[in-house]
């Protein structure tokens, strides 16, 4: 339980979970996996390198360069603060069918007030979060990235956190439980549980949190509330909606990818539009030669193919032109929050 002079402070935090680093130097990724990082090194200026936890078949924990801006402390999900996590809307299957969510994760060693000495006052620990369960208790936490299976209704942690906000040691898997996360999630973020349905103009499949266009987070610590944070370029209440060409994030585009100094998005042959979000009728490699493009841009696919732009079914590779198998940062999610609290306590003294 946390005592009545439990403090919230984030910038050190922040800074430290993301192991932000803004060095002008270009993103190391290829055509299939735009975006991807190992470290804030490997991001343009104003980019960080932000971690999303998996373990969903075929892939790995992955990180992508995210928009940072020193003014806009809700940027990206990470630390004390909500916001956006990576897309892979771009990005080759299996992980264009990550759902990203900004969750909570266990903290250890967190700040509980100050401590007086001849020296003056001094804070003690890394600054995190308090997460009520409804029940009168409260958790620490730090937030960040996390996949969400609709299938199975369950967050995909891979890895065990400790949390000193209770005698026992939990896990993030319990934290959740506690919270009731899931089910929070799925009625906040998942489109088949509205009863207005899944309208996409970008013909994505309602498989997807937020339409694969945004990112599920908690509006308010009591963690039982989740909504919709839209990707720039996106509207809706489940971000179904394309509003403009305008991007920011490297994997937010349908296919190709973010071009970081335009901001808008570069898409690959055969595809058009806001979001690169239509199949081009002009084009040879419309509907990646697996069917038929109409004027309005949709596809109209062969028996055997599925997908808005026929990419799927029978063995067909994801998305038109992307090639070679994705080289995903191998990052471990419990180094970037044990690191953050090495930072943190540095920072403060």
């Amino acid at each position: 339980m946390l005592t009545s002079n439990w403090k919230l402070v984030c910038s050190v935090a922040l800074l430290a979970v993301s192991c932000m680093d803004l060095t002008p130097v270009i993103a190391k990724s290829d055509s299939s996996t735009p975006g991807e990082c190992e470290d804030s090194e490997d991001c343009e200026d104003g980019y960080q390198c932000v971690s999303l936890q998996t373990t969903r078949a075929g892939t790995e924990t992955v990180s992508q360069c995210l928009p940072y801006n020193a003014t806009d402390t809700n940027a990206v999900c990470s630390g004390t603060n909500w916001g956006l996590c990576p897309s892979f809307s771009s990005w080759k299957t299996p992980y264009d069918q990550i759902n990203s969510v900004c969750t909570y994760f266990p903290a250890t060693e967190c700040v509980t007030g100050t401590e007086t000495s001849n020296s003056g006052s001094s804070q003690t620990g890394v600054q995190c979060i308090g997460v009520n369960d409804g029940s009168g208790s409260t958790y620490t936490a730090l937030y960040g990235c996390v996949d969400f299976d609709t299938s199975d209704s369950e967050l995909l942690f891979g890895g065990s956190y400790t949390s000193a906000s209770r005698s026992a040691s939990e896990t993030a898997d319990q934290l959740a439980d506690v919270l009731g996360s899931a089910q929070a999630i799925e009625e906040g973020c998942y489109p088949t549980n509205s009863s207005s349905g899944n309208s996409s103009s970008s013909g994505t499949s309602s498989t997807n949190l937020c339409s694969g266009h945004g990112t599920c987070y908690p509006t308010s610590t009591s963690g039982d509330e989740y909504a919709c944070l839209c990707n720039v370029g996106y509207n809706g209440t489940y971000c179904s909606g394309v509003s403009s060409d305008e991007c920011a994030l490297p994997g937010q585009c349908l296919t190709g990818e973010c071009d970081l100094e335009s901001k808008t998005c570069k898409c690959e042959e055969g595809t058009t539009g806001n979001q690169c979000s239509e199949c081009d009728p002009d084009s040879s490699k419309a509907c990646n030669g697996n069917g038929k493009c109409s004027s309005s841009g949709k596809c109209t696919c062969d028996k055997g193919y599925t997908g808005t732009f026929c990419d799927g079914g029978k063995g067909a590779s994801k998305k038109s032109g992307s090639t070679g198998d994705s080289q995903s940062a191998s990052i471990s999610t419990m180094s970037i929050f044990m690191g953050s609290m090495v930072v943190a306590v540095s920072a403060l003294f």
